[in-house]
């Protein structure tokens, strides 16, 4: 028995075929043509050299593994996650942070206050009205459950106007600040109120909507025209104190020490200076200086809630530990959701070499994790969204794993997901298998 071509039994004609499930191809010579992956079925393509090529089912079930959606990103078609977890978050550096005013640095000012030879200058006539901040970024936000001290220089120059109200002048720190009325953001500031009569220093708080006024210091005689007085605001524990000195050195006391307990007041990024905290415009004309700024304390640290805060200046870092790792909880409830992109913001300070996108669901809880993508950080972009894409799962919980396996940091900014509505899954899909462990895939999965 014999064949007319060139297959002859027991021969390839020099094409073994290797895999089970490869067939042979002909163009103008026998080929193997590999087997296509679990799902798709054998079609006549004219366009394909062999004239044969797998391809998705036109019908019928398609396998989930090899589901997809169309790559976005448009960084609002993605969800916030609701929580995240970490396997730790480094504490933040010492902070110490000085200002002599010998220029105007980036300081926000009010259209009443100046930055000139050496001091910044707060001139309030008697007809301005509303509330006057000025501001400056702090290098690093200052931790909020840590100790700081905060000192600074004041005195007033004059005060003048009638009416039984006074000239405010107040220094401290904020959340947040703008040059008009105070924002939302809580701040604590320490200074002097002048009434005419005498000269009293105060410290205020103030919580998003209210000042509070904590409590007075310089026994109703605290200053004279032109001469400097010195000034303490600091945390110890959980409670804040504020203390006024007559010498630069901080050794002679003037007044009593006011202080407060509080359990937050958030991490405070701005020093800041202001007209009126006491809820009230100054009726009086209150021209005075304040300088030698000088904050020593803790800056913030980077906790996992950094991940997902909508904020991409913010950023969870780990210890350099080995295998760091976050994990995202998308729905804080007991359910599931179609995933199948991630937008990740990775930051500067990462040591880690290569990560792995993993997933779990509510079921199988955080203790079970399965892989999606695995991509060496070098493929990575820092300081932008990178997004990555992989074969649509339905879970409750994203983790971006350290995978080098030595001791290593990991630093995201932001974590984001794409979760696609049933609909879109069922009727906006592709078909594509995104291997889980290939590092040579783009971040698309192609």
């Amino acid at each position: 028995m014999s064949f007319n071509g060139n297959l002859q039994p027991s021969s390839d004609a020099g094409e073994d075929l290797t895999t089970k499930g490869d067939v042979h191809g002909f163009s103008s010579e026998n080929t193997r043509v590999p087997v296509g992956v679990d799902g798709t079925v054998l079609t006549a393509r004219a366009s394909d050299s062999y004239g044969i090529a797998w391809e998705a089912a036109a019908g019928g079930d398609v396998p989930a593994a090899i589901l997809i959606q169309g790559v976005t990103s448009t960084i609002g078609d993605y969800a916030q996650p609701e929580s995240a977890t970490a396997s730790s978050a480094a504490a933040g550096a010492a902070l110490n942070v000085t200002d002599d005013f010998s220029d105007s640095g980036s300081w926000s000012l009010s259209s009443i206050d100046s930055i000139g030879s050496g001091t910044m200058l707060h001139n309030d006539t008697s007809s301005d009205s509303g509330d006057f901040t000025s501001y400056e970024a702090l290098p690093s936000p200052l931790s909020d459950d840590s100790d700081w001290t905060l000192d600074f220089d004041m005195k007033w120059n004059s005060v003048a106007g009638g009416g039984s109200g006074g000239g405010y002048w107040f220094f401290g720190l904020g959340n947040n600040a703008s040059n008009g009325a105070m924002t939302t953001s809580p701040a604590l500031v320490f200074g002097m109120i002048h009434n005419g009569a005498d000269n009293n220093c105060s410290m205020q708080s103030w919580n998003g909507s209210t000042w509070t006024n904590q409590g007075y210091t310089g026994n109703g005689n605290a200053g004279s025209s032109g001469t400097w007085y010195y000034f303490r605001l600091y945390r110890s524990g959980g409670t804040i104190y504020a203390k006024l000195f007559t010498d630069s050195g901080r050794t002679s006391q003037q007044g009593a020490t006011v202080s407060f307990t509080t359990s937050s007041l958030g991490s405070f990024s701005y020093w800041m200076a202001t007209n009126d905290p006491t809820g009230t415009s100054s009726t009086k004309a209150f021209n005075a200086n304040v300088d030698n700024l000088d904050l020593t304390g803790t800056a913030a640290g980077n906790p996992a809630s950094n991940a997902v805060d909508d904020n991409t200046a913010t950023y969870w870092k780990s210890d350099s530990e080995t295998n760091p790792n976050i994990y995202v909880d998308l729905t804080n409830a007991a359910s599931d959701v179609n995933l199948s992109q991630l937008a990740l913001y990775p930051n500067a300070d990462s040591t880690e070499t290569q990560i792995k996108v993993q997933y779990g669901t509510n079921a199988g809880g955080t203790g079970s994790w399965t892989d999606l993508r695995t991509i060496n950080y070098s493929d990575l972009t820092n300081g932008q969204y990178n997004y990555i894409r992989f074969n649509n799962v339905i879970g409750r919980y994203v983790r971006i794993y350290g995978n080098n396996g030595a001791a290593k940091v990991l630093a995201l900014n932001e974590i984001k997901t794409y979760e696609p509505a049933d609909a879109d899954v069922r009727n906006l899909h592709g078909h594509l298998s995104i291997s889980n462990s290939d590092t040579s895939l783009a971040l698309d999965g192609t």
